[in-house]
Protein backbone atom coordinates (compact mmCIF):
# COMPACT_ATOMS: atom_id res chain seq x y z
CA UNK A 1 0.00 0.00 0.00
CA UNK A 2 2.98 2.43 0.15
CA UNK A 3 4.21 1.75 -2.75
CA UNK A 4 0.86 3.30 -4.28
CA UNK A 5 1.62 6.26 -2.07
CA UNK A 6 5.04 6.91 -2.99
CA UNK A 7 4.98 6.87 -6.47
CA UNK A 8 7.79 3.50 -6.49
CA UNK A 9 5.66 3.04 -9.87
CA UNK A 10 2.96 0.88 -9.20
CA UNK A 11 -0.28 2.57 -10.02
CA UNK A 12 2.10 5.19 -12.24
CA UNK A 13 1.41 3.02 -15.89
CA UNK A 14 -0.52 5.22 -17.65
CA UNK A 15 -3.85 3.73 -19.40
CA UNK A 16 -3.35 2.02 -23.01
CA UNK A 17 -5.51 3.85 -25.46
CA UNK A 18 -6.80 2.48 -28.18
CA UNK A 19 -5.29 3.05 -31.40
CA UNK A 20 -7.31 3.95 -34.30
CA UNK A 21 -6.20 3.64 -37.80
CA UNK A 22 -3.27 1.92 -36.89
CA UNK A 23 -2.29 -1.73 -36.37
CA UNK A 24 -2.63 -4.61 -38.08
CA UNK A 25 -6.79 -5.30 -36.71
CA UNK A 26 -7.10 -1.63 -38.11
CA UNK A 27 -9.76 -1.27 -41.38
CA UNK A 28 -8.71 1.21 -43.34
CA UNK A 29 -10.96 3.02 -46.15
CA UNK A 30 -10.10 4.99 -48.66
CA UNK A 31 -12.64 7.84 -49.86
CA UNK A 32 -12.82 6.33 -53.68
CA UNK A 33 -13.55 2.80 -51.77
CA UNK A 34 -16.19 4.65 -49.76
CA UNK A 35 -17.65 5.87 -52.80
CA UNK A 36 -17.77 3.01 -54.57
CA UNK A 37 -19.85 1.07 -51.69
CA UNK A 38 -21.97 4.01 -51.79
CA UNK A 39 -22.64 4.31 -55.36
CA UNK A 40 -22.96 0.67 -55.32
CA UNK A 41 -25.68 0.84 -52.92
CA UNK A 42 -27.55 3.72 -54.35
CA UNK A 43 -27.83 1.83 -57.30
CA UNK A 44 -29.69 -1.10 -55.68
CA UNK A 45 -31.93 1.30 -53.87
CA UNK A 46 -32.50 2.47 -57.27
CA UNK A 47 -33.12 -0.69 -58.70
CA UNK A 48 -35.81 -1.85 -55.88
CA UNK A 49 -37.47 1.57 -56.46
CA UNK A 50 -37.56 0.40 -59.83
CA UNK A 51 -38.89 -2.81 -59.27
CA UNK A 52 -41.60 -1.62 -56.98
CA UNK A 53 -43.07 1.36 -59.36
CA UNK A 54 -43.35 -1.12 -62.17
CA UNK A 55 -45.28 -3.33 -59.94
CA UNK A 56 -47.42 -0.53 -58.77
CA UNK A 57 -48.09 0.09 -62.49
CA UNK A 58 -48.98 -3.71 -63.84
CA UNK A 59 -51.26 -3.88 -60.42
CA UNK A 60 -52.90 -0.59 -61.34
CA UNK A 61 -53.12 -1.67 -65.10
CA UNK A 62 -54.53 -5.41 -63.96
CA UNK A 63 -57.19 -3.15 -61.33
CA UNK A 64 -58.33 -1.17 -64.82
CA UNK A 65 -58.55 -3.83 -66.75
CA UNK A 66 -60.82 -6.31 -64.37
CA UNK A 67 -62.78 -3.39 -63.81
CA UNK A 68 -63.90 -2.35 -67.21
CA UNK A 69 -64.77 -5.74 -68.20
CA UNK A 70 -66.84 -6.15 -64.79
CA UNK A 71 -68.37 -2.28 -66.18
CA UNK A 72 -69.17 -4.19 -69.34
CA UNK A 73 -70.14 -7.23 -68.03
CA UNK A 74 -72.60 -5.80 -65.34
CA UNK A 75 -73.84 -3.55 -68.56
CA UNK A 76 -74.70 -5.73 -70.67
CA UNK A 77 -76.28 -8.66 -67.95
CA UNK A 78 -78.28 -5.86 -66.69
CA UNK A 79 -79.13 -3.66 -70.00
CA UNK A 80 -81.76 -5.19 -72.34
CA UNK A 81 -84.10 -4.57 -74.86
CA UNK A 82 -87.42 -7.37 -75.13
CA UNK A 83 -86.80 -6.95 -79.01
CA UNK A 84 -83.51 -8.70 -79.17
CA UNK A 85 -83.10 -10.96 -76.35
CA UNK A 86 -81.34 -13.43 -78.67
CA UNK A 87 -78.46 -10.81 -78.84
CA UNK A 88 -78.18 -9.95 -75.56
CA UNK A 89 -78.27 -13.87 -74.37
CA UNK A 90 -75.08 -14.18 -77.07
CA UNK A 91 -73.24 -11.15 -75.62
CA UNK A 92 -74.04 -12.83 -72.06
CA UNK A 93 -72.26 -15.67 -74.16
CA UNK A 94 -69.54 -14.07 -75.02
CA UNK A 95 -68.08 -12.88 -71.32
CA UNK A 96 -70.04 -15.47 -69.13
CA UNK A 97 -68.66 -18.34 -67.35
CA UNK A 98 -70.34 -21.50 -69.08
CA UNK A 99 -72.22 -22.33 -65.22
CA UNK A 100 -73.17 -18.65 -65.31
CA UNK A 101 -74.21 -18.53 -68.43
CA UNK A 102 -76.49 -22.11 -67.87
CA UNK A 103 -77.89 -20.68 -65.24
CA UNK A 104 -78.82 -17.24 -67.10
CA UNK A 105 -80.21 -19.31 -69.65
CA UNK A 106 -82.58 -21.63 -67.11
CA UNK A 107 -83.53 -18.35 -65.67
CA UNK A 108 -84.77 -16.45 -69.33
CA UNK A 109 -86.55 -20.09 -70.20
CA UNK A 110 -88.05 -20.36 -66.89
CA UNK A 111 -90.54 -17.32 -67.41
CA UNK A 112 -87.91 -14.53 -67.33
CA UNK A 113 -87.78 -14.00 -71.44
CA UNK A 114 -91.32 -14.43 -70.76
CA UNK A 115 -92.00 -11.51 -68.53
CA UNK A 116 -89.75 -9.23 -70.28
CA UNK A 117 -91.24 -9.44 -74.05
CA UNK A 118 -95.00 -9.37 -72.15
CA UNK A 119 -93.95 -5.44 -70.22
CA UNK A 120 -91.94 -4.72 -73.21
CA UNK A 121 -89.18 -4.28 -71.53
CA UNK A 122 -86.57 -2.16 -71.85
CA UNK A 123 -83.46 -1.80 -69.41
CA UNK A 124 -80.35 0.36 -69.96
CA UNK A 125 -77.98 0.53 -67.73
CA UNK A 126 -74.95 3.31 -66.53
CA UNK A 127 -71.86 1.77 -64.20
CA UNK A 128 -70.13 4.71 -62.23
CA UNK A 129 -67.81 3.05 -60.79
CA UNK A 130 -66.61 -0.43 -60.07
CA UNK A 131 -64.25 -1.34 -57.01
CA UNK A 132 -62.07 -4.04 -57.39
CA UNK A 133 -60.80 -5.98 -54.23
CA UNK A 134 -58.34 -8.21 -55.26
CA UNK A 135 -56.74 -9.08 -58.93
CA UNK A 136 -54.70 -12.26 -59.06
CA UNK A 137 -54.26 -14.86 -62.32
CA UNK A 138 -56.16 -17.49 -60.69
CA UNK A 139 -59.93 -15.44 -60.99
Amino acid sequence: MADELDGSGFGDEQPTRPRHGRGPTALRVSPPSMLGVLLLVAVVVAFLQWQRANDLANDADRRSSAAAAASDFVTELLGYDHRDLDSHEQRIGQSATDRFLAEYQRALDGGLRDNIVALEAVATVTVRDVFVGDVSSDR
